[in-house]
């Protein structure tokens, strides 16, 4: 069961993110030719957030109506959206907050369904990179993998 689920995430991982890694080059590490790969995420969840969401449509609340504003919205102001794009009737966003004292870089992963005219979070995934890896992943860092110095939280 458990190499299924990991060959279940890896596919769903490629599928929402390999027709868009060659756009993600600010999350690139600079010394590698090619944008990293994501090898598996952690399904996050989205039925609290549909339901405020939901409220904030009633309420004609202008972010509601934007895709890319929901996007942000769930991921918090620590993440930048990096990209936005359609796919298979769903628009997937590309989120990502960079390392931080004792954090990796982290990228969320966002697929949005438009239902009767409004938005809804259909799946988020998570993922992170840690310092020595050239791909995101659910690995668990070691200390020595995380960054010591930079912004804290």
């Amino acid at each position: 069961m458990g190499r299924f689920l990991t060959i279940a995430s890896i596919g769903w991982s490629l599928l929402y993110c390999g027709s868009a890694a060659a756009t993600l080059e600010t999350v690139a590490n600079p010394a590698l030719p090619e944008p990293p790969m994501v090898l598996s995420y952690a399904t996050q969840p989205v039925s609290h957030f549909n339901k405020t969401l939901a409220q904030a449509q009633q309420q004609q609340k202008a972010w509601s109506h934007d895709p890319e504003l929901i996007s942000q919205r769930y991921a918090g102001a620590s993440f930048e959206l990096v990209k936005s794009k359609k796919y298979q009737g769903q628009l997937i966003t590309y989120s990502v907050r960079p390392p931080k004292l004792g954090h990796p870089q982290m990228l969320l992963i966002l697929a949005l369904d438009r239902k009767n005219g409004r938005w809804e979070l259909h799946k988020a995934r998570l993922s992170w990179r840690c310092a020595k890896d050239d791909f995101f992943s659910t690995n668990h860092c070691k200390t020595s993998d995380i960054p010591t110095t930079g912004a804290a939280e």
